[in-house]
């Protein structure tokens, strides 16, 4: 058994999707299914730790939503902090560039885990919450071949026995997201995404899958959709959230800090 251990990890050494070093699969308990070398698997455990700077809570408790969204109808869960560190970027990046089988288990691992906290804690009944992505651009679909957040998704349906439907559509093209402020992300997928009317989502909860959320403009839009095809409530599942920004408020006698 060993010597055959030892051809395999000859053969199939992987890399870290961290930092990109080889590591060794191997451990007392057999062969480790991971996308992390040691070091970064435990950095990414601390990630999930971080507190959040609006409600001081770990990420992986947070639920602070981006302005944008509307607190009372949408909830916004997601597992570690986006733009800090490197091991949630690096895992992002693999996501969208590569269909990698095991980084996608590990991040609906993760998500699933997640969603079971979630769950656990919220006094409303969610196993029939209905699963769904927000749709990747067709440019992107075009350079790469695959929608990322689909599959994430439906990953993280199978895992949770819950239910995934193809609801939202792209209707047209939009400019990147990446060099726009807030308030252009916004415009910019206005009228960009179709609902199917093929469900019957009335009084459903939709749990809207994506990778990241940023300013939250993307997942406003889809909810938006969702809510008035009578969706009683989303809540917006991702791997990672931008930080959310304390606002300082000037009071008499002190100074704001730059």
């Amino acid at each position: 058994m060993k010597i055959n251990h030892f051809i395999y990890s000859l053969l199939f050494i992987p890399k870290c999707i961290g930092c990109g070093s080889r590591y060794n699969i191997f451990s007392d308990k057999g062969i480790r299914e991971d996308v992390f070398c040691l070091k970064c698997r435990a950095d990414w455990e601390l990630e999930k730790l971080e507190a959040c700077s609006g409600c001081g809570v770990a990420a992986i408790d947070c639920t602070c939503c981006p302005s944008v969204l509307d607190k009372k109808y949408i909830d916004c869960i997601s597992v570690v902090k986006f733009g800090r560190t490197r091991c949630a970027d690096r895992l992002i990046y693999t996501l969208k560039r590569r269909r990698l089988q095991s980084a996608f288990d590990f991040a609906a691992d993760e998500l699933a885990k997640r969603w079971i906290s979630y769950c656990g804690r919220t006094l409303e009944d969610l196993s029939g919450a209905v699963f769904t992505n927000v749709p990747r651009s067709y440019k992107s679909i075009l350079n790469y071949g695959f929608d990322h957040a689909e599959l994430l998704a439906r990953t993280v349906a199978e895992k949770v026995d819950g239910k995934y439907e193809n609801i939202i559509f792209r209707t047209g093209k939009s400019k990147d997201q990446k060099k726009l402020d807030q308030e252009k992300r916004v415009k910019n997928v206005e009228g960009k995404f179709l609902i199917s009317e093929d469900f019957d989502l009335k009084g459903n909860t939709v749990v809207l899958v994506d990778d990241v959320v940023t300013t939250g403009s993307t997942a406003f839009a889809c909810a938006k959709l969702l809510r008035g095809s009578g969706v009683k409530k989303v809540i917006v599942l991702s791997i990672a959230r931008a930080p959310i920004k304390r606002v300082a408020r000037r009071t008499r006698g002190s100074r704001i800090k730059r």
